[in-house]
Parts: C-alpha cells; structure tokens; sequence
C-alpha cells in the first residue's frame, strides 16, 4: 500500500510495542505508529489519530484488550482489530473473534503480525466494496423504484407468460381510471382490445427482441377507447420474465394522421382532376413529382418526368433560354411568373406552356426546389398569332386608306403639298426623342398624315389664294380642325386619329382653337403634332408668304414653349435640329 497507514498499539510493554512496530514496517513501511496504555487515551486516539488497524495485548494491569475489541467495535466497526497475547487457548480466540476480533497473534509468533495486518487491511478494502456494491445496488433499485413510481410516462410491469399486471405507477392508475392495486389484480388482456390470439402473438415478439413497439387500443374504466404506443423491454430474473413497459397516448396523433391522410386524399384527387399539369422540381430543376397531367399535355406518363429537367423537353435555344431564367431566378429565391415556354411533345408537336412556380424553403430559407403548375396555351398562342395577323393587315389597310386622304387633300391644296407628310416626319422624330412607346409613335405619325384632313371642306379658292385671307375666311380654315374630327370621328383605329386632328391647333394657355382647351385636357400626341405643325409650315413657302425659314420656326417654339407649347415638346424639337439629328425634307 502506498498511502500511510496509522496503526493503534495498545500495550503497556514499550518492548513489546516496539517489536510489533518493527514487524509492521517491514510490510507497510509508511505506516505512523501511537501507543496507548489506558482506556482514556485508547478513546482520545480513536477520535484524534484515526486508526487504519488496532493491534492490542489481550490482558494488561489497568486496561483488557477484550475491553478495547468492544469499545472500538461500537465506536470505530470498520477499523480492523488484532489481538496480541503471550499465551492464548482456543476458548479465548473463539471468544476475541465472536466479539469482533479480525485475527489473533501469539507473541511467540510475532513474526507472524505483518502478515495478519496485511491480510486484515486487504479484508476491510473487500468488505468496503462489498458494503458499496450493496449500498450502490440498494440505491439503484430505490432509484428504479423511483423511477416507476414518480415517473410522468405510464409504466407497466406485465408478467410475459401469463399477461398479469404485476405493477403499475400512479400515472397508469390515473390515465386507465382504476387504482394501482385494482390494476395489480388485472390482466393486460381486460385492457387491450385485441382478442386473446393476438395479444398473445404480439407480447411473443418480445420473446425474440429485446425491445418492441406495439400499437394497441386500450380500454378505460369509463369504457372510452384510446389510441396507444407502448415500448416494451424484457426485465428477466431467476424465476420469471417481465415486460417493462412504457405506455404513451397517442390519439391525439391518431387523428391528425387521419385527418392529414384524408387531406391528402382530397389534394390527390383534386390534383388529379385539375386541368393543369401540377409539378415539384428541386434546386437543379430536376423533377421530382409530376401529376398524371402531364401525360395530356407532353405525351410522356409521370414515371417518365422523375429524374429529367424542363430543359429535357424544349428546343435547344428555348432550352437554354429558359434555363437561363430559372437559375437566375432561382438565385433570387423569386417565383416564376407566367414564364412562356415552348416544348416539345413525344409526338414531335409543339406546344406553348405558361409557367408559374413558388418557391420551396427551408426553415434557414434555403432554396430546395420550386413547386407549381404548367398550362398547355398554345391554342391561345395561335389565336393571338392569328389576332395579330389581322390587326397586321388592318393597319395596313388604315395605312393605305390615309395616304389615300392624305394624297386628297394635298389634291385640293397643291400650295402646301407635302407639308403633312412633312410634318407626320417631324412628329415622329419628336415623339421618338421623347421615348414614347412605340405604338404611340405610330398613332402619332399616321394622324400627322391626315391631320388636315378637314380642308376637305374648305373652298379651294380659298385654301389656294394668294393674299391675305378675310376675318371670315380664316374663320372657315380655323373650321377645318372640327371638319377633320367629324369625318374621322367614326373610323375605328387602335389610335385616337380623330382627337389628335380636333386638337393640333389648341395652345397650352387655351389661346388655341376650336375649343380654347389648355393644357393637360390636350393630349400629348395633339401637343407634338401642334409644335410639329407650327414648325414645318414656319419653315415653309405659303402662297400668301414666302417661307420664313427653320431658325425662325425654332424661335417662334423656343420663345412661346410653356405658353403657347409643351416644354418637354419644345425640347425634343430642338434637340433633334440643334444636334443634327433631324433635317426637314423638300419635296
């Protein structure tokens, strides 16, 4: 042993202490030795030195070692005690070790002493594991006690042969409604709803694994059924085997499963009877659940999808394209919204499907993949192609039908020939500059074409004479602008020609004829046509005039934008002849 040892001498012969030190070195030789020869000091030492071992002389003048065996035996039990004696019969060593003595020595044989303290210590150091190992085993099966009969989950003890409930704890008594020693008389078979047959199979699982998982429907004292799990393990002893087992209510769980199932039941069939191809792809855009409409639409039945991308069933650019806007959406973590795509069907026909997807997240909000839905449109894409088509050639037909005015009026006005040609060039340009939208521009380019249409109405003579005109001759040109509105007022056109015509000569502080309207009640196409107006007729040669010239007409704009004309007219007119962009043509 390495750690020290203190060892009690009682003994009264310092000569016999010191042999009984020297033998006790020589086996434990870190050992502190304390000598005692009076019963006072025996109990003093016992409480102050704290003896490993008591070696003590059997008989002494004032103090007995039997006297010592019984102090310390009530005082320090565990502390191992060798009686020392000159002579001993057998008698007397019965009776040392009935009293509690862990061996006894003859002087005579002293050399016998380091041994029989070896032998003592190594005996306590067992006893103290085997006093542990029971206290341990004492605690462990207080702490399973514990466990089973405080525990929050509901525990049972089932034989595994007979079915009998050996125990329960208070939270089986109060989930199942009887008592612990009503439940302790019953069999698991009064509980469970299963017939006899079939408890018996599934507790026999148990015979063959260590832990099983059972699902049952238990019975209540109040006759309510309810929805189990239990978790049985195998407890074997020397007589029996036992099911521990582990009950937790589960019909709480049992509904929301069968409320979900029927839920999914519902989607199923809605799914499967909706008319657009329902679909989930992940990150890649791989599919990874395609409705049976896709066999409608692609001609390929759903096993087929799983494992390919859109991109598998689109033309090569088409492919590319819409891969392209997938990924860089699918970056953004953004929907798809009504994306049109042309496919590809195991027919060899093309079709045209518009694409809406929402996206599938984590709870990090990280991309898994997009979920949605593909409608078949291409036979709404051919009708548009179709619509298209028409309103192709009915704006060709307009196009014609106004050069056709265009070319009557310049007919009847042969002094300003061009000037509206001229001038649907220059609103154009105008509008253009602007960034209007494109259709825009074109209402504005045809309408500059007729946009005195209404001289039609007007005296050729007056339209052509050279001279100043009369108050009531100008009053009847000023008229052409209403004329040119009531012819076109009725011709249908994807532009307002007729308001653009009525309004080209109104003035943004309402100074401006026929109706003196100011500025937003003139629509912007009719305030590009007025600026443009003004200009190519400044610019130009009148029979009453000669032309004043392009620096003029851009003076005239300039000095009165705001007030006679829009700014941001103005502007663009400007820029277009100050920046070379733009020179009037002469025809």
């Amino acid at each position: 042993m390495s750690e020290k040892i203190n060892i009690l001498i009682v003994e009264d012969l310092p000569t016999d202490a010191g042999l009984c030190e020297r033998e006790v070195r020589q086996v434990l030789p870190k050992s502190e030795f304390q000598c005692v020869e009076t019963e006072e000091d025996f109990v003093n030492a016992l409480d102050t030195f704290q003896p490993h071992l008591i070696l003590s002389d059997y008989s002494m003048p004032q103090f007995t070692g039997m006297r010592a065996l019984l102090i310390a035996r009530e005082r320090v039990p565990e502390t191992p005690f060798i009686i020392l004696t000159g002579s001993m019969n057998e008698d007397t060593a019965v009776e040392c070790m009935k009293a509690g003595a862990w061996d006894y020595v003859i002087k005579e044989h002293i050399r016998r002493l380091g041994p029989a303290v070896m032998a003592a210590l190594e005996q306590k150091a067992v006893r103290q594991k085997a006093r542990m190992a029971m206290e341990a085993l004492r605690d462990s099966e207080d702490l399973f006690r514990k466990l089973f009969e405080n525990h929050s989950a509901i525990k049972l003890i089932i034989d595994q042969d007979t079915g009998n409930i050996i125990d329960a704890n208070e939270a089986a008594a109060i989930f199942y409604g009887w008592s612990r020693a009503q439940l302790k008389q019953m069999n698991i078979q009064e509980i469970n709803t299963l017939l006899p047959e079939e408890i018996k199979k599934e507790i026999n699982k148990a015979r063959i694994q260590e832990k099983v998982r059972f699902e049952f429907h238990h019975k209540r004292a109040d006759g309510s059924i309810r929805d189990v799990e239990v978790f049985s393990s195998r407890i074997v002893t020397n007589k029996s085997t036992f099911l521990h087992s582990i009950v937790h209510d589960i019909s709480d769980r049992k509904r929301a499963e069968d409320a979900l199932r029927k839920s999914e039941e519902r989607l199923r069939d809605l799914i499967y009877s909706f008319a657009d191809w329902v679909w989930e792809v992940d990150k890649d855009g791989v599919y990874t659940y395609s409705s049976q409409k896709v066999a409608d639409i692609l001609g390929e039945p759903a096993e087929h999808i799983i494992g390919k991308t859109p991109f598998d069933f689109m033309p090569p650019d088409e492919a590319k394209r819409i891969a392209a806007i997938f990924f860089e959406t699918a970056a953004r973590r953004s929907p798809l919204k009504d994306l049109e795509n042309w496919n590809i069907r195991s027919n060899g026909h093309k079709i045209c499907l518009l694409t809406n997807g929402v996206p599938i997240l984590d709870e990090k909000s990280t991309l898994k993949g997009y979920r949605g839905v593909d409608k078949d449109i291409t036979a709404q894409k051919q009708m548009q192609e179709q619509l298209q088509q028409t309103l192709e050639s009915l704006r060709k037909a307009v196009g014609v039908t106004v050069q056709v005015i265009a070319s009557a009026v310049e007919i009847r006005d042969p002094y300003t020939f061009g000037h509206q040609i001229r001038t649907a060039d220059l609103a154009r340009a105008i509008a253009d500059e602007m960034g209007l939208p494109l259709e825009m521009i074109e209402g504005i380019s045809m309408a500059g074409s007729i946009h005195d249409i209404g001289k039609l109405s007007i005296p050729a003579e007056i339209l052509s004479k050279p001279a100043k005109l009369s108050e009531i001759e100008y009053s009847l040109i000023k008229e052409h602008s209403r004329s040119g509105y009531e012819i076109l007022k009725n011709v249908e056109s994807p532009w307002p020609l007729a308001q653009i015509v009525y309004q080209h000569h109104e003035r943004m502080d309402g100074s401006g004829y026929p109706r003196n309207l100011k500025g937003e009640e003139i629509i912007m196409e009719a305030r590009i046509m007025a600026v443009a107006d003004v200009v190519e007729s400044m610019a130009s040669h009148r029979p009453y005039r000669p032309a004043l010239g392009i620096n003029a007409a851009l003076e005239e704009i300039e000095r009165n934008q705001g007030i006679f004309y829009d700014r941001d007219v103005v502007a663009a007119c400007l820029r277009l002849f100050r920046e070379g962009k733009f020179q009037l043509k002469r025809t």
